[in-house]
């Protein structure tokens, strides 16, 4: 084989490995709900993927976010009205943030 013959190769490898790496990134879900105060300040990040329950600690009391199979929910919130848990599951098709106003808390999707 030829000096040539092998640069080709080794140029038409390099991209075809190239290609798939930035295939595989663009396509895997990087997801991520991020839990604000109302300075913008991030209080968690939280991989979509990763199923949990987690607690913030709001104005008022403990907000606390339930992710699983890819959605997320308030729930078990402390404060005196409660409109953040009626917004429900939340999933990146049906995505709307969910604002606790007594914690000073905002929960948002982020790519």
């Amino acid at each position: 084989m030829k000096k040539r013959e092998a640069l080709i190769i080794l140029i038409i490898l390099t991209t075809a490995m190239l290609s798939l790496l930035l295939f595989h990134n663009a396509y895997r879900n990087k997801r991520t709900v991020i839990v604000k105060d109302a300075d913008n300040g991030i209080l968690l990040s939280v991989p979509l993927e990763k199923d949990g329950y987690y607690s913030v600690e709001g104005k008022v009391g403990t907000f606390h976010l339930e992710v699983k199979d890819g959605s997320y929910r308030a729930v078990d919130v402390e404060c005196p009205n409660h409109d953040c848990e009626d917004v429900g599951w939340v999933s990146p098709a049906s995505y709307r943030p969910i604002i606790c106003l007594p914690n000073g808390i905002i929960v948002e999707l982020s790519e």
